[in-house]
């Protein structure tokens, strides 16, 4: 739970010319990053007593994943401010960055003792108590820090995603309208409530969905659940239009590839182009037990008798206990071929 929650900003191979757009720039921010280090130390060199100057170099240690670095960097600031709560503040992400998770929550605790307005530590200490599942003192670190901002979109919508931890569907839909009330840039409530009507199968999820598109249209986890519901409604355009959206940002996407199988084996009865896709999904990820299944769920529908078996035995060699695979064994085993 604690690195799931920490992990998706609580708040989702191959050389195509698709990938080389992609590498480029982050090549480029990561040139870039270099290039602002080394300034930073030439200066740091000329005023080693400089607290900010430490930390903007921690900052963009941490940023560049250089943990070790970034904490010698903190430590060097705190040492020179004691007192400064931005310089504890950045040392807790860095604690939480290297999953030392008690550490952070107690530099939080300090700030948030020493400074019971700081509102950035009661919502880090929000996410950190939801993370370990107390969901009564996450909530209420988000309402001490809305008693501070009562407007603060993201200690409302952290309160919903609490209560939709908690099953409380109702008040979770309320706190993340509200949020979106007060920030109507804010996606992530946008991609709560989307998933919240999909799963009823009701179609305003869709503008929700678009809705978070529309501030980021290359988010392939908002793209995936946009996709998946047209798939569940059994809209098979919109669905492979979708699909094939997230393909032009992530090429090597097994899920969607594995998706858009399984649409074309089922709804369009393409069983070989099914394959083909089957075949994708499998490339990109060699141990996707459900892709070898459904590969040959199409052979068995195309009566390639022994291709399917073929692939029913190497996903059973990968879940051994996989009940689709046992069960299209057994139909095989009543097939005279």
């Amino acid at each position: 739970m604690v690195g799931f929650v920490i992990g998706t900003a609580l708040v989702m191979s191959g050389c195509s010319g698709d990938d080389k757009k992609q590498k480029a720039p982050q090549e480029s921010q990561q040139k870039e990053t270099k290039n602002s280090i080394e300034e930073l130390t030439r200066k740091i060199k000329k005023d080693t007593a400089n607290a900010d100057l430490y930390h903007r170099r921690a900052r963009q240690r941490y940023e560049n994943v250089e943990l070790n670095k970034a904490l010698s960097d903190i430590g060097q600031a705190i040492q020179l401010e004691p007192n400064n709560d931005k310089h504890l503040l950045l040392l807790a992400d860095i604690y939480e960055a290297m999953n030392k998770f008690e550490d952070s929550k107690e530099v939080l605790e300090r700030v948030a003792n020493r400074n019971q307005r700081n509102v950035e530590a009661n919502l880090k200490l929000s996410r950190l108590e939801f993370a370990y599942e107390n969901y009564q003192r996450a909530i209420m670190r988000a309402n001490r820090a809305l008693e501070i901002e009562s407007d603060n979109a993201e200690a409302i919508y952290l309160k919903g995603y609490i209560y939709l931890e908690q099953n409380d569907t109702a008040k979770a839909i309320d706190h993340f309208i509200r949020s979106i009330e007060n920030e109507p840039e804010f996606q992530d409530p946008y991609l709560q409530l989307g998933k919240i009507y999909s799963e009823r199968g009701d179609a305003r999820a869709v503008d929700f969905f678009n809705g978070a598109l529309n501030m980021n249209p290359d988010d392939v986890e908002t793209l995936y659940h946009l996709a998946m519901h047209y798939q569940e409604q059994k809209k098979f355009d919109k669905a492979m239009r979708t699909y094939r959206n997230i393909l032009a940002v992530d090429s090597t996407n097994a899920k969607v590839y594995h998706n858009m199988g399984y649409m074309l084996m089922i709804y369009a009865e393409d069983f070989d182009e099914a394959i083909e896709y089957f075949d994708k999904a499998i490339k990109h990820q060699p141990g996707y037990y459900q892709a070898y299944y459904n590969r040959g769920y199409a052979h068995e529908l195309s009566e390639e008798y022994q291709k399917a078996r073929a692939d029913y035995r190497k996903a059973l060699n990968i879940r051994s206990n996989y009940e689709k695979a046992l069960e299209g064994m057994n139909r095989l085993d009543n097939v005279i071929y």
